[in-house]
């Protein structure tokens, strides 16, 4: 990518600040860096610290089987734009953080969706995974009473990765 900015003439940003918007975005697909995007293919955008809603919209349109993204923060227009996405899976990075009821936007998702570490989690956001349609991944420190009950809606796999605590009853709830 950054040879790409260079022999275009585009101003290379810092590492940190790739931004992806809808004329990158377009000019990206025009010129074949980014895959071909079909059914098998996996569109890797985790090189984006931050992606505007217009592009989402632009590359939600390309039919592939998954997306990993590397988003910084994920605000809920943008969420809503993912969870409309037809993708078998939709792969976070680590440090994506989640605005406030951005992960009640992907309520519905029907593919497969894998968060990094979630360092907040309510009852709402676990309510809204459980209805994701798919597989659900996340990574999280700690569960309670309230959150486990939420996730324990979910009828598909479930894996709970990093967990440090559980309550019992928690647990409980979950089997």
């Amino acid at each position: 990518l950054g040879a790409y900015f260079d022999k275009h003439g585009i101003t290379r940003p810092l590492e940190d600040d790739f931004v992806l918007d809808f004329f990158l975005a377009k000019r990206l697909v025009e010129d074949a860096l980014l895959p071909t995007l079909d059914r098998m293919t996996q569109l890797d955008l985790s090189v984006f610290a931050a992606i505007t809603p217009e592009a989402l919209g632009f590359l939600a349109r390309f039919d592939c089987a998954s997306v990993r993204l590397g988003i910084r923060r994920l605000n809920p227009h943008s969420a809503a734009i993912l969870s409309g996405w037809n993708l078998r899976w939709l792969i976070f990075s680590d440090n994506t953080e989640f605005a406030p009821s951005a992960l009640e936007k992907l309520r519905g998702f029907a593919g497969n969706v894998s968060f990094g570490r979630l360092t907040e989690l309510n009852r709402d956001a676990a309510v809204a995974l459980s209805e994701i349609n798919g597989e659900v991944s996340l990574s999280v420190p700690s569960l309670n009473v309230e959150i486990a009950d939420g996730l324990a809606k979910h009828w598909g796999c479930l894996a709970i990765r990093g967990l440090e605590y559980i309550d019992h009853v928690a647990l409980a709830k979950l089997v």
